[in-house]
């Protein structure tokens, strides 16, 4: 096929490499053997280059940068036998007469000519080419001779390793001296700490960083503790990746800024031998982005969490994209950080809790979000997916989450009040004791609460949908339930507003099997509630309201018609049998009913009595024995 060739490196705003980032192209043209839609999609690897072969066509270019969830729109581009770019930059920047699909075909055929003639002629260079470099870097030091040699090498000298240990094993890199001398001899990066490493003279050497540094490069290995040189990775460089399956190390400590991104979260695992204690222990208040990668345990986890937030002061913007987190004690402890994001994550077999937020020192902070399709899975474990104590301003968007004791629970003991919690378009399932908890273990106060926007919850046997607690003082309110779907199982229970205050429940959908379940529970220690009706399907309790300020709305008039006979003397009239009157669907609370018959058959009054939530006795008093009247009921909150 006619085509043209671009190859570059594609650096970021700031002049790092851009790995993880995606070029898209889409066909608006069909060309050659190239059909109209076709779609390709490119990903820039841990090296920042790039070789594309863009066949002839109207192209639609697109671009995500590892950060993004969605591409950008870069426009249609024209790719022929006028196209002079060679580089993607190029290729965008570049003014292409437009041409019609007819020119382009003739185009096509004509490159596809000149493409064979030269097609041999270009693998022989490039045979030639791979050999030479073949054998220069066969030729190089591996870093652990650096380390060991005693020769003597010009100041300015920038030495390439072809390995750390042998050459090939991923772990080479560029030394240069950095001109202090008299040191340890034959000291590796691990030893020191730090991107650098003595030779057998005592000459001291340092790592030449230009942008995105392997971690195997400082002498990190597979299947072996690699602690030292994880941690001396970490004291030196700021954008680090990793390509390999199995690093094991026990506790690291991140004080620098770090972006640490693996080849995929089903490549690329860091598994620790710590059991008790938190594994890394981020206490940079910098950047901290990690990507594309496992963390595990060697053993079952008794304390501690694969990551933990400590600063002294509070930790700005941390994210975590596209990482599994595997059978943790804590899986992420955010002890002093705020506006985190976490997405495309997920927690599985976690003990204690997936996520913790708790920054106590700025209380009221918040601004971070959980969303992109985390899972939340804590298997035959109790363990609690989201465990908020303080901060707010949190939004967790469009997750699933599955067994555990716990989905959410909210144990709030902030400093200070605080406010807005969001949780919309999630999947709650099988929670043992409530998919969502509301608590307080402090008098301060949490408000702005929003659970709606199409939440699905398959709500356990015994356990509760919706759980807000009583503590014995009022701690939530301005909270709005509303657009909910709950499946209720034996004796569940779908919301209880336990000590609630001025909130709303509007429109739900609960729908049980008829064994004992509770639709929505309003104590006594609930007050100013608003309730909407709700939809309730083979619910068997549907309301339980024992409080005295309930408000309801758009609840509307149930109304009847009945038809009875006046047979029964009733002193000097006539009265009615019992006619048992069932409400459609029943009230929250006991209504009120009125009566009155239409003017037939004697009838002069009506009768009631024996009023419930879902429903009344009615009884029809006339004139005239065995008349048959008509009588029209309606019932009101």
């Amino acid at each position: 096929m006619a085509s043209i060739t671009l190859t570059g490196t594609l650096l970021d705003p700031s002049s790092k490499i851009a790995i993880g980032d995606e070029i898209r192209f889409t066909n608006r043209s069909t060309t050659g053997s190239t059909i109209k839609s076709a779609q390709s999609l490119f990903k820039i690897g841990v090296s920042g280059t790039y070789v594309i072969e863009l066949q002839y066509g109207l192209i639609f270019v697109e671009y995500k940068d590892s950060v993004a969830s969605q591409f950008s729109n870069l426009g249609v581009v024209t790719v022929n036998q006028d196209s002079t770019a060679t580089t993607l930059p190029e290729l965008l920047n570049a003014v292409v007469p437009p041409t019609d699909a007819q020119l382009l075909e003739f185009q096509t055929i004509l490159a596809n000519c000149v493409s064979q003639v030269t097609l041999a002629t270009t693998q022989a260079v490039r045979s030639e080419a791979a050999a030479s470099v073949s054998e220069a870097f066969a030729n190089q030091l591996t870093t652990t001779e650096l380390i060991a040699s005693t020769a003597i090498y010009a100041a300015d000298v920038n030495l390439g390793t072809s390995g750390f240990t042998t050459s090939g094993d991923g772990g080479s890199g560029n030394w240069k001296q950095n001109g202090v001398t008299g040191q340890t001899p034959s000291q590796s990066p691990a030893q020191l700490g730090n991107a650098l490493l003595n030779d057998a003279s005592g000459n001291q050497w340092g790592l030449v960083v230009e942008g995105w540094v392997n971690i195997e490069t400082l002498g990190a290995k597979q299947s072996v503790d690699s602690t030292l040189e994880i941690q001396a990775a970490f004291n030196s460089c700021e954008w680090l990746y990793a390509t390999g399956f199995d690093y094991r190390y026990t506790t690291l400590t991140v004080s620098n800024n770090l972006k640490f991104i693996g080849g995929g979260k089903k490549v690329t695992r860091l598994r620790t031998t710590n059991l008790t204690e938190d594994k890394i222990v981020v206490n940079s208040t910098g950047s901290f982005i990690v990507h594309d990668m496992a963390f595990s345990s060697i053993g079952v986890q008794t304390g501690g969490a694969y990551f933990k937030f400590a600063a002294a002061t509070q930790i700005i913007n941390p994210s975590f994209h596209n990482c599994d987190f595997v059978s943790p004690y804590v899986a992420i402890n955010f002890t002093n950080a705020n506006t985190f994001k976490i997405s495309g994550c997920y927690f599985v077999t976690y003990v204690n809790a997936a996520v913790i937020i708790d920054n106590q020192v700025i209380p009221d902070s918040g601004d971070s979000t959980i969303e992109g399709g985390c899972v939340f899975d804590a298997g035959g474990n109790t363990g609690t997916a989201i465990l908020q104590i303080s901060s707010g301003g949190l939004r967790a968007v469009n997750n699933k989450f599955l067994n555990g004791a716990y989905h959410y629970r909210g144990e709030y003991s902030s400093a200070e009040n605080t406010s807005v919690f969001v949780w919309t378009g999630n999947s709650s399932e099988q929670a043992r004791l409530a998919n969502m908890s509301f608590n307080a273990v402090s008098p301060n106060k949490f408000s702005k609460i929003n659970i709606n926007g199409g939440n699905q919850y398959s709500v356990r046997a015994g356990a509760t949908g919706i759980m807000i607690n009583n503590p014995g003082y009022d701690y939530l309110s301005s909270v709005n339930i509303s657009d909910n779907v709950l499946s209720l199982d034996d004796a569940s229970v779908g919301i209880n507003t336990g000590r609630l205050q001025m909130s709303t429940i509007g429109k739900n959908t609960m729908t049980g099997n008829g064994t004992g379940e509770f639709g929505i529970i309003i104590p006594v220690a609930s007050s100013n509630i608003t309730l909407d009706e709700q939809t309730l399907i083979s619910v068997s309790n549907e309301y339980s309201d024992l409080s005295t300020t309930t408000n309801y709305t758009g609840w509307g008039t149930k109304k009847g018609t009945e038809v009875a006979l006046t047979n029964t003397a009733f002193g000097s009239m006539y009265i009615s049998l019992a006619i048992p009157i069932v409400f459609a669907s029943e009230f929250p609370s006991i209504p009120a009913v009125n009566a009155s018959p239409e003017n037939s058959g004697g009838a002069v009054s009506c009768l009631i009595s024996n009023t419930t939530k879902s429903g009344f006795t009615l009884h029809v008093v006339g004139l005239n024995n065995a008349a048959s009247t008509t009588s029209n009921w309606e019932a009101t909150l």
